[in-house]
């Protein structure tokens, strides 16, 4: 096992949402070209951390177990890209990018994690699930509008990302459950 992770929490969809996103995956692709995510590694990202030793890892799993997580339901219902690293995406189209719930998550997350050590990014919350990488195009008018997908995550997860000859792949590291009636 290395002595460092690159690690981050997130939201990840039951395999049934997951699936109906692989669905959006295809049909931009058909589009946009690019490479499509791994079903199993659909995910919307809450905090990057970055680079962590071990040890330091083990810590924050031991903290997080303490930690009161809420969410709600949002509505996917839209593509959107990133040009830069040349990604198409799937997020919810509310003014404000996502709802309140989701927003406020994020900021108890790294309200609890800059004690920690851990610096909150400069840049704004985007929250999205990344479909595709290394896209050639992207323009909306020529995609298919997706099935909205009405989704409540069902688990926060911190996750060790891994890279091998055969692409990335992501191990939970601490799980948590969200939600329930």
């Amino acid at each position: 096992m290395p002595n460092h992770h690159r690690v981050f929490f997130a939201l990840w969809p039951s395999a049934a949402d997951a699936a109906r996103l692989e669905g959006w995956a295809r049909a931009a692709h058909a589009v946009c070209g690019g490479r499509m995510s791994p079903l199993e590694n659909l995910h919307m990202t809450l905090a990057y951390l970055g680079v962590t030793e071990h040890e330091r890892v083990r810590a924050l799993c031991a903290a997080a177990a303490r930690w009161r997580i809420d969410a709600g339901a949002m509505l996917l219902d839209r593509y959107g890209h990133f040009p830069k690293p040349r990604v198409v995406w799937a997020g919810p189209a509310e003014e404000g990018g996502g709802p309140a719930w989701l927003h406020a998550l994020h900021g108890d997350l790294w309200r609890r994690l800059e004690p920690l050590g851990w610096p909150r990014p400069d840049r704004p919350f985007h929250p999205h699930i990344t479909l595709l990488r290394k896209v050639a195009s992207f323009d909306p008018c020529f995609l298919p509008p997706p099935e909205p997908i009405a989704w409540t995550p069902r688990r926060c997860v911190l996750v060790a990302s891994r890279s091998s000859d055969r692409g990335v792949w992501y191990e939970a590291l601490w799980s948590r459950a969200l939600g329930g009636d």
